[in-house]
């Protein structure tokens, strides 16, 4: 499954984690099935309260302010290489969580 594919209007980001491994967010949809999002390569996130806050829609860039200060301070990788994955919250359309990492990741249900 791809990014795109996942439903995001209306849902929520319940929590994330970081670690040596990559970056796991755990997303509820709006059915309130629960998706775990590990993202491998990561190299900066950027939050704004997000856990818990419904979300309008994802944006997937290659050009983006935050991703480019933070390829500053990566002058070893390669621009090209990086994707910039900004969610932004329904109630303001602003973007309150964002991902600068490579396009590899695994979208898993969560069966609780």
């Amino acid at each position: 499954m791809q990014l795109n594919e996942l439903q995001i209007s209306d849902g929520k980001i319940l929590r994330f984690t970081s670690d040596l491994q990559g970056l796991n967010v755990i997303f509820q949809d709006w059915k309130e099935q629960k998706w775990s999002l590990l993202f491998y390569e990561v190299l900066a996130i950027q939050s704004f309260s997000v856990e818990g806050e419904e979300l309008s829609h994802l944006t997937i860039s290659k050009d983006d302010a935050f991703k480019t200060m933070t390829l500053d301070y990566f002058s070893d990788e390669d621009p090209k290489n990086f994707n910039c994955y900004s969610f932004s919250g329904v109630w303001n359309n602003n973007v309150i969580f964002k991902i600068v990492a490579k396009d590899h990741y695994l979208i898993e249900a969560i069966n609780e």
